[in-house]
């Protein structure tokens, strides 16, 4: 059954890419019309959710409306992966259920976005997600409520459920924006909306290490032309409108020319306090803060107009009220892209990730994690991607990898195929 799979999503990109590159001959060298998302957003273009917002006018489409503007859009995404991690895992990452055909994501967003070129303006988002993915993005569980939610971490039927994963209001004057809700985070350069990544699968950091969303306040200033500084107040990680934490969200964003560009974002403070908050082999008992900061660092480079060069640095410290070391982990994950044809994209990406603590390995002992993923991007259409992939994870040292289980059966190495397609609304 698992390698019908393979064969089947292996044969439908493949035709579905050559029939429909075969009928846009005559637009060869139209390059940046349907290049991938990660291409595109090298200038700062990301206005959704990611620094640098530089580009609030560049888009106009389902997913990046004009500003000023009200929306509604959404996607469906159907995946599939031949392996998965072991049990019980001290990481974790979106996709879980090896091999089975899944909806991961059927999303749906409102939004109206606003410009502050354009005077004072009201606006906001929200989203509802329902799929496998729905557990990953719904709020952790604080115990303020009957049961034991304060948001939609409750919502879920067997390995799937529902998530509200924004809710935020927006008020933007001038080279002003406030954010004030729930909304994903700043940190990162990958993000939890299948359509803005490139891979299928998912860095072990960007899970891991970095929060997914935050419930707070954030506020962004344009202090030049090319700078723009972040800062606000958030209720720790990854929690629902309830007291899980007191932390600073900030960072800057340089977009030093059209192609390159730096992002330093950090969150610092009382980032937990809720049982098992954060997973691992030493869950966070109930009422005990988690303590500490995670500092991400994202550089973007449009090499030329066909190859593209990201590098992500993150590094996270965190200690528990009685002192213990919870997290602690630092590492790089690079992406190389290159676009073949107007409808075709390659992906490289490779992670090394150092990770301990006792949140992760519970023994006091580091280990050294590595990860390749190679990653083709087929757009027969605007609104239709198939992302085949191939992923190899592996780590140095047997006994760490048997205990953090990030591979089947504690294995010291794993390759894993992935395939998943997206169809936007």
């Amino acid at each position: 059954m698992p390698k019908f799979h393979k064969l089947f999503w292996l044969a439908a990109c493949v035709l579905a890419c050559i029939e429909t590159t075969c009928r846009s001959q005559e637009v060869q060298d139209s390059f940046v019309t349907l290049t991938s998302w990660s291409l595109e957003t090298l200038s700062g273009c990301n206005a959704s959710v990611k620094p640098i917002d530089r580009c609030l006018e560049c888009w106009n489409s389902v997913q990046h409306p004009r500003a000023g503007s009200f929306s509604l859009g959404g996607w469906t995404q159907l995946g599939y992966h031949s392996r998965g991690l072991g049990e019980p895992a001290l990481a974790t990452r979106f996709n879980q259920r090896p091999g089975q055909v899944q909806l991961q994501q059927a999303w749906l967003f409102a939004e109206k976005k606003v410009c502050g070129r354009n005077g004072l303006q009201l606006g906001g988002r929200i989203d509802y997600l329902y799929g496998s993915d729905a557990s990953q993005l719904q709020s952790i569980s604080t115990g303020v409520s009957a049961n034991g939610s304060a948001w939609d971490s409750s919502w879920r039927h067997g390995s799937y459920g529902h998530a509200l994963p924004q809710v935020y209001g927006e008020l933007a004057y001038g080279a002003f924006d406030l954010k004030i809700g729930r909304f994903f985070t700043i940190l990162g350069y990958e993000v939890a909306a299948a359509p803005d990544n490139f891979f299928y699968s998912h860095s072990w950091q960007f899970r891991s290490v970095n929060p997914l969303a935050h419930t707070g306040v954030l506020a962004s200033y344009d202090v030049t032309d090319g700078l723009t500084a972040y800062a606000g107040y958030t209720l720790g990680w990854d929690s629902g409108f309830a007291d899980n934490g007191d932390a600073f969200l900030g960072g800057l964003g340089w977009q030093l020319t059209d192609a390159f560009s730096l992002t330093y974002t950090t969150s610092a403070g009382r980032l937990n306090t809720a049982s098992g908050a954060v997973g691992g082999a030493v869950p966070v008992p109930n009422f005990v803060s988690e303590r500490g900061h995670v500092q991400s660092l994202t550089t973007r480079y449009r090499v030329t107009d066909r190859f593209a060069f990201i590098s992500q640095k993150d590094f996270v410290a965190t200690r528990l009220q009685d002192g213990r070391l919870f997290r602690s982990s630092n590492g790089f994950t690079n992406y190389f892209f290159y676009q073949f044809a107007e409808r075709f994209t390659g992906g490289l990406r490779f992670e090394y990730w150092r990770v301990g603590g006792d949140g992760f390995t519970a023994t006091g002992k580091t280990a050294d994690v590595y990860s390749i993923t190679l990653g083709l991007n087929c757009r027969p259409s605007s609104f239709f991607t198939i992302r085949p992939e191939v992923r190899w994870d592996w780590g140095l040292q047997r006994d760490a990898m048997q205990n953090l289980q990030l591979n089947e059966d504690g294995a010291r190495a794993q390759t894993t195929f992935g395939i998943d397609a997206i169809i936007l609304l």
